[in-house]
């Protein structure tokens, strides 16, 4: 790592003025000014120094005004980084969150609801981690970042989208609490799916299971009927359904659908 040894020494510097002017780590931060050289150095020492994600990779096409959502890195979600060769392609416990929306349905001079109304849509329809980028500079001080993001909840209601909203950091808990969580133990029968869910992280998970001609009729969990919710999308039937945190028999009664 002697490469980069320099930059590492310079964000072990901000590390530490953060954590003795707030008392806390810094989990997730943005690192615009990293050339991101050499690999996976980067993430092995922001890792070092306790950090957990990096909230910088966005596509150049960020320009403000109205250039709608991009997936230049082509995922909204967060993705692991990895060691090359030489460290076996071991995965680094740190993530990317990766940017699709940067400084996006405004100007300077008005906003674009129209712009707005396609990320909440597309985000809906897809079921996407929609990263929303604005610098705190420009929320402080253009008044027009600030009708966006207003704009942008207003939407979000006005459609009935069952969004939910999270920081940076809640994002990092999320993500790596969900890759660890695990269904296992699956049986399937003509009337019947039963499993074992597993999941650490604080609100639980949802599970979405593929029912081509079927609907769920009932949901249970270690016998205890929960949430859930069939949907017909991308061209099929399927349930949702919420496991709670913690390790759970899952049985899902099935019925034939009247469209099947």
């Amino acid at each position: 790592l002697v490469r980069s040894r320099g930059l590492g020494d310079v964000y072990k510097r901000q590390v530490s003025a953060f954590k003795e002017k707030y008392g806390i780590t810094p989990i997730c931060t943005v690192n615009h000014g990293t050339p991101w050289l050499y690999w996976e150095e980067a993430p092995i020492w922001m890792a070092e120094e306790g950090g957990g994600a990096d909230n910088s990779f966005l596509s150049p096409l960020h320009a403000n005004g109205d250039p709608g959502p991009n997936f230049g890195f082509g995922t909204s979600y967060p993705f692991y980084f990895y060691r090359d060769f030489r460290g076996r392609n071991a995965r680094l416990n740190f993530i990317e969150e990766p940017i699709n929306c940067y400084e996006i349905g405004y100007d300077k001079e008005r906003i674009y609801p129209e712009t707005l109304s396609v990320v909440v849509e597309i985000t809906a329809k897809y079921h996407l981690l929609m990263n929303m980028f604005y610098h705190s500079y420009r929320i402080a001080e253009w008044p027009t970042c600030r009708e966006s993001i207003k704009e942008l909840l207003n939407i979000i209601v006005r459609k009935k989208v069952k969004a939910v909203h999270m920081g940076n950091n809640e994002v990092h808990g999320w993500w790596t609490a969900r890759s660890r969580a695990r269904v296992n133990d699956i049986l399937i029968t003509s009337n019947q799916i039963g499993f074992k869910a597993e999941c650490d992280y604080k609100a639980g998970m949802i599970v979405k299971i593929p029912l081509e001609g079927d609907y769920a009729e009932k949901v249970l969990y270690d016998e205890e009927q929960t949430i859930h919710e069939n949907r017909f999308e991308f061209g099929q039937n399927w349930v949702y359904l919420k496991s709670p945190p913690g390790s759970h028999k899952i049985t899902v009664n099935l019925r034939k659908s009247e469209k099947a």
